[in-house]
C-alpha cells in the first residue's frame, strides 16, 4: 500500500503534471470568479425590485403627481399645507430610492426615470434647502440631491 501511495505520489509531482494541476488551479479560480458575479447580479436584481416598489408605491405616485403638476407653475406660488406635506414625502422617499444606487447600475436608474426625478428636483429644491435649515442637517436628502442633479443635466441635454 505504501509503495502504491508512493507511486502516486511521484506521478502527481512529476514535471509533466505541473501543468495539470495549474489548469486545475484556473478552472478554480473561474469557477468562484462566475460564483461571485452570480451573487452581484442577485444583489443589482435585488436593489433593482426594491427600487421599483419605492417608486410605485401608490402613496408616492400621488405625491410625485402634486409635485409634478408644479413643474410649469411660476416658483413663486406659494405652497399649500397639504401640498408641501406631499412634496416632503416626495424628498423622503426619492432620497429613499437614491440610497440604493450603490447597489444598482446607474446609468439604469437615470436611463429610465431621469425625467420624474429630475422635475421633482427642479421643484423640491427650495423646500430641500429650507428643510435642512430648519433641522440645523446639512446632508439632509443629499442622496436625492445628487440624483436629482445629475437627472436635470440629462434633461438640459435634451432640451
Amino acid at each position: 500500500m505504501q509503495q502504491l501511495l508512493s507511486a502516486l505520489w511521484m506521478l502527481f509531482t512529476a514535471p509533466g503534471f505541473l501543468t495539470f494541476w495549474t489548469a486545475v488551479g484556473a478552472l478554480s479560480t473561474a469557477a468562484g470568479t462566475a460564483v461571485v458575479l452570480l451573487a452581484a447580479s442577485g444583489i443589482y436584481f435585488n436593489a433593482w425590485v426594491k427600487a421599483l416598489e419605492i417608486f410605485t408605491q401608490p402613496d408616492f405616485t400621488a405625491a410625485r403627481r402634486v409635485v409634478l403638476a408644479r413643474y410649469r407653475v411660476p416658483r413663486n406660488t406659494p405652497w399649500t399645507s397639504p401640498d408641501k406635506e406631499q412634496a416632503v414625502l416626495v424628498c423622503r422617499k426619492m432620497d429613499e430610492f437614491a440610497q440604493l444606487l450603490p447597489f444598482q447600475r446607474r446609468r439604469l436608474v437615470l436611463r429610465t426615470y431621469y425625467d420624474p426625478i429630475g422635475k421633482c428636483w427642479d421643484v423640491l429644491e427650495e423646500i430641500v434647502k429650507k428643510q435642512r435649515v430648519a433641522d440645523t442637517w446639512p446632508e439632509k436628502w443629499t442622496a436625492f440631491e445628487r440624483l436629482g442633479k445629475a437627472s436635470m443635466k440629462i434633461i438640459k441635454s435634451k432640451a
